[in-house]
């Protein structure tokens, strides 16, 4: 089941995404924010149908090797009070991921 909210206007996800230490954000895309300290909270489209996705393409100079490679999740968040993920997808602990910038 798609994910849809056209009168409210509402994002059918929010997306945490923390950047890899020794980074830099050189773009970011439309629909993110920074939050914190590499911190971004990105909103998908508000209407995104079953199976379609969303990306978001930072742009990113690394500043300094991190030893053991520098790691940033990225998580589905479920606090959007008008629509909650859950209610299509109620399994929320699979909707992350993690990147790594490694040398090497």
């Amino acid at each position: 089941m798609g994910g849809l909210d056209l009168r409210g206007r509402t994002p059918v996800a929010t997306i945490g995404v923390h950047l890899p230490e020794g980074t830099t954000v050189t773009g970011r895309p439309a629909g993110c924010d920074e939050t914190g300290t590499h911190l971004h909270t990105c909103r998908t489209p508000i209407l995104l149908l079953e199976k379609a996705g969303s990306t978001f393409g930072f742009v990113l100079r690394v500043d300094r090797v991190v030893d053991g490679g520098a790691k940033g999740p990225v998580a589905t968040r479920n606090d959007d009070p008008d629509l909650r993920i859950s209610t299509f997808d109620p399994q929320l602990a699979h909707l992350t991921a993690e990147f790594t910038i490694s040398h090497g």
